[in-house]
Formats: C-alpha cells, sequence, structure tokens
C-alpha cells in the first residue's frame, strides 16, 4: 500500500487525526449536561446547540469516511474521476492511492478540526470558531485534488 514515502506521511498524519478525534470520547462522560455548540453562523457565534452526543455522531462519521478512503485506496478501480485513465498502469495506480491518500488526510483534518474547536469551546476553553480554519482545509483538499487530476490527465495522454 504505501509506495512512497508522501504516502507513509499522509497515512500517519491521517491516523493521528483520527486518533485525535477520540479525546471528547475520553471525556463524554464529563460532557453530560453541558450545551455544546453544534453551529455556528458566519460570523463565528454559535447558532445551535447540541448535546455531548454530537461528538460521537461526529466521530462515527468521520470514522466511516476513514474506512471507505481506505477501500478507495484499496480498489483504485472505485475512484470516480471526470476522464478515463487506464487504471492498470502501475504508474497511474500508484498516483490514484496518493491522492486517495491526501485527500483522506484533508477529510480527516476537517473532522478532527471540527471536533477539536467544539470540544475545547464546550468545557470553557477559548471561544474560537471553526470556521475560517475549516475554509483553509477544505481549500487545500481542493487544492490537492486538482493537483492529482490534473496529473492524472496528463499521464492519460501517454
Amino acid at each position: 500500500m504505501f509506495y512512497n514515502r508522501k504516502i507513509l506521511i499522509y497515512e500517519v498524519i491521517s491516523l493521528m487525526l483520527l486518533l485525535a478525534s477520540i479525546i471528547p470520547l475520553m471525556d463524554y462522560n464529563s460532557l453530560a449536561g453541558l450545551r455544546i455548540p453544534s453551529h455556528y453562523n458566519i460570523s463565528g457565534e454559535v447558532d445551535g446547540w447540541s448535546d455531548r452526543s454530537v461528538f460521537l455522531k461526529i466521530f462515527v462519521v468521520e470514522l466511516i469516511m476513514f474506512i471507505v478512503l481506505c477501500l478507495a485506496q484499496r480498489f483504485p478501480q472505485l475512484i470516480n474521476l471526470p476522464f478515463n485513465v487506464n487504471r492498470n498502469n502501475p504508474e497511474i495506480r500508484a498516483l490514484l492511492i496518493e491522492m486517495t491518500s491526501a485527500i483522506k488526510m484533508w477529510i480527516m483534518s476537517v473532522f478532527t478540526e471540527s471536533i477539536v474547536f467544539t470540544y475545547t469551546n464546550s468545557i470553557g476553553g477559548t471561544q474560537i470558531s471553526p470556521g475560517s480554519l475549516c475554509l483553509v482545509l477544505i481549500g487545500l483538499m481542493m487544492a490537492h485534488l486538482i493537483y492529482y487530476c490534473v496529473r492524472l490527465y496528463r499521464m492519460r495522454e501517454r
């Protein structure tokens, strides 16, 4: 699975981010009765509240995304691209795996950022709005996606 050092780094970071998302779940019992911010408006002010189950819900979605992206790495033919590529070509297959690994890292970072900021805000830490960082992370993920699609498209022509 690890074709190069870059993929290994992406995978280690993804796993560390997934593990960091467990922190609020380890403190789950002490969060009983707290109002947990669950939504922020465009100005970064809390406009939606939930109970502690929001941490479990977000983590379950993050875990499912992690598993689905691991399966996509294992079976690159499942990755949907807007153009055809020869998925039997070892170079293209390696690049698809690298792309999926990078996207997984950015998706894990968005989920972990959401969980950690929400947890920090709910236990009385600094009132931080996750909005701007989330947009930066999503922007970086889209930049990676475009980068890999351009590389794959160019490889298709060979």
